[in-house]
């Protein structure tokens, strides 16, 4: 009975997630993969970039609810894709979580001036990704949007 009740509750957060975007960005196709499929096997709708150019493009036709980005990559990295993130009115607000192996003190000064809400260093450990990112768009195991009355 208690297995029912867990399964129960997991296919709940599952549900809630479905409602979710997430757009990964990173130059390595390795972590851009390994996050792609952790976070789609958890209920998320994902797209992904290999660069901060890339995911401006995808902005132009789509809204995420939440982005996690690398800092180094080619072309445009992460700070500055941060940065014109930030001036699209959509998205001032969006969750930003960056996921570098760049962590030093003034590259996490400059995740905090861009308004990055976490800050993960690789390689990122997934179960803690993925409870930051349910407790940001607010997913819980009693969530009453999906209850029936």
């Amino acid at each position: 009975r208690k297995h029912l009740v867990s399964l129960n509750a997991e296919e709940q957060i599952t549900k809630q997630r479905r409602r979710y975007s997430v757009l990964v960005v990173d130059d390595s196709s390795i972590h851009r993969k390994n996050l792609n499929s952790a976070l789609t096997l958890a209920g998320y709708s994902v797209a992904t970039a290999e660069n901060g150019f890339e995911a401006l493009k995808k902005l132009r036709n789509k809204t995420y609810s939440l982005f996690c980005v690398d800092v180094v990559m080619p072309i445009m990295d992460g700070f500055e894709f941060a940065e014109r993130l930030r001036k699209i009115p959509a998205h001032q607000e969006t969750p930003l979580f960056f996921i570098t192996s760049k962590t030093e003190d003034m590259e996490r000064e400059r995740a905090i001036q861009l308004r990055a809400n976490e800050f993960f260093e690789k390689p990122v450990d997934i179960p803690t990704l993925m409870k930051t990112i349910d407790r940001y768009l607010g997913i819980t195991e009693d969530d009453e949007r999906n209850a029936v009355h």
